[in-house]
């Protein structure tokens, strides 16, 4: 799989998440993040990602690679918002299985863009695993 630059990927991102959440991709607004930087060295996600109402707070790292997943998670983790209904999403290539089960630890939604993922938001979950890459 090549790997997508990060608005390349948010748009196929926003393209799986219509097809699960049966959406028209006009409806989903990306924007950058107006969460601001959360410590010193900037970080912040990547997106927000607005769905009538769903807001999904994106981190896009250019490899599963657990060590890449743990880093997004990090930066999502360090998001506080008094929306309880956000949903944290990390985005990525593609997803290896220790990189899911990290964000299932940390209660993180996920996708891959090869069409896995977990996602979990208000009264609606969805799963889908064994896409290859």
């Amino acid at each position: 799989m090549i790997i997508p630059s990060e608005s390349r990927a948010m748009e196929k991102a926003v393209e799986f998440l219509c097809v699960w959440l049966e959406c028209d991709p006009s409806q989903i607004v990306i924007g950058e993040s107006d969460i601001g930087s959360l410590n010193d060295h900037g970080d912040h996600p990547d997106a927000i990602l607005s769905l009538n109402g769903a807001v999904f707070i994106a981190e896009y790292k250019r490899s599963g690679n657990v060590n890449f997943v743990v880093e997004a998670i990090r930066i999502l983790e360090m998001v506080e918002t008094d929306q309880p209904d956000y949903v944290k999403l990390v985005i990525v290539p593609y997803m290896w299985e220790a990189g899911a089960e990290r964000c299932t630890e940390a209660g993180i939604s996920c996708l891959d863009l090869s069409g896995n993922a977990e996602i979990v938001v208000p009264n609606i979950r969805v799963y889908v695993e064994g896409k290859t890459n």
